[in-house]
């Protein structure tokens, strides 16, 4: 169970600066908060962040396509990045 009085005093902005790991976003335009994906990616040490095209956030859990993307890229991802 999740609720808003847990998740809303979360600074995910603020935590940004501490990942110090090779990070991964997939985001989109019409998904929740693109502005805060943008500055999320800016104050990350190593950031890749990709853009498809959606119809909103939900879109992200339930379009076969969407997951596909996403579940593809962070395959490259990791596939790249191992050490």
């Amino acid at each position: 169970m999740q609720s808003w009085a847990y998740t809303s005093t979360f600074d995910a902005i603020g935590a940004a600066k501490l990942i110090t790991v090779p990070t991964i976003i997939i985001h989109s335009e019409r998904a929740l908060a693109p502005s805060l994906a943008r500055r999320f990616q800016a104050d990350l040490n190593d950031a890749h962040i990709l853009w498809v095209e959606s119809s909103g956030q939900i879109d992200f859990y339930d379009d076969p396509r969407l997951i596909a993307i996403g579940a593809d890229a962070v395959a490259r991802f990791f596939t790249a990045t191992k050490h």
